[in-house]
């Protein structure tokens, strides 16, 4: 649930070496491809897990400004720590984060750090589109400047339609289960409920960004249908979060209370859209 085990050099060695052996078995096919997967997995997230020091703040109190830093810290297309080749580094912790997002379960802690650090990639992709945008004078999608990174846009878009339709189904499990048949006590229960609302809010403004941000690619890429049941989902959270308004005279309690029943709300519906548009 806190982590993802770790993995040893030699430890991959011998599980590489054990799945290159020849063989006919299909159980053992089957075994040699859930032992790569999971290497795959532990690899990945290691890697993307040395991030962290440069995308999420010490602090997480709202009211100090490196709080605003969240997930967006590593957006600067002039990275001095990274080189200049910023296009094809980008492209890996995308590819490896998308690989996290089929493979993590969307109830726990690395899920939901993988969302967050996704969103940061995303933005950084922006920011260098905007940058070759902005060189060739026009903003055509998939045009010679712009092409690598509006494939991971639209990747990116469509495994977190998903990923939040993997959350929907855990939720709904979660949902119609006894506490009992996948927790140990109803505070685990909870704790990995939240964390799928986290990790669908993130997912959520993942999508709102690259829709934002690159909407030619989207428009180009999705069929007409796609597109429009994408934007109006898109639009029907955004007027939701607009209309959310705040009682006058309550406890302090009593309006977290409200704030949380309506972002979950807004949540779910942007979830049930979402499966409308399978």
């Amino acid at each position: 649930e806190t982590s993802v085990v770790g993995i040893s050099a030699s430890e991959v060695e011998a599980e590489m070496s054990c799945s290159n052996q020849s063989s006919e078995d299909s159980d053992l096919s089957n075994i040699k491809r859930a032992s790569h997967r999971r290497i795959s997995v532990v690899l990945a997230s290691q890697l993307l897990s040395l991030l962290d020091a440069f995308i999420f703040p010490d602090n997480l109190d709202a009211s100090r400004p490196t709080s605003q830093l969240h997930g967006l810290a590593l957006v600067r297309s002039t990275e001095p720590r990274l080189g200049q080749t910023q296009g094809p580094l980008l492209a890996s912790l995308v590819r490896l984060s998308l690989l996290l997002l089929c493979h993590l379960e969307p109830s726990s802690v690395k899920y939901l750090q993988c969302c967050s650090r996704l969103r940061c990639f995303l933005h950084w992709a922006l920011e260098l589109i905007r940058e070759s945008v902005s060189l060739a004078g026009y903003s055509a999608a998939f045009h010679e400047l712009t092409a690598p990174l509006d494939r991971l846009v639209l990747a990116v878009v469509l495994q977190c339609h998903r990923s939040l339709s993997r959350c929907s189904a855990v939720l709904i499990e979660i949902e119609a289960s006894p506490v009992s048949k996948y927790f140990p006590s109803m505070n685990a229960r909870n704790k990995n409920y939240k964390r799928i609302f986290r990790a669908t809010q993130e997912l959520r403004e993942i999508v709102l960004a690259a829709f934002r941000g690159r909407n030619e690619v989207l428009r180009a890429a999705l069929s007409l249908q796609a597109y429009e049941a994408l934007h109006a989902g898109l639009e029907e959270i955004t007027s939701l979060q607009k209309r959310k308004t705040k009682p006058k005279s309550s406890t302090f309690r009593s309006r977290s209370s409200s704030s949380s029943s309506s972002k979950e709300a807004s949540l779910r519906a942007f979830l049930t859209q979402e499966e409308a548009t399978e």
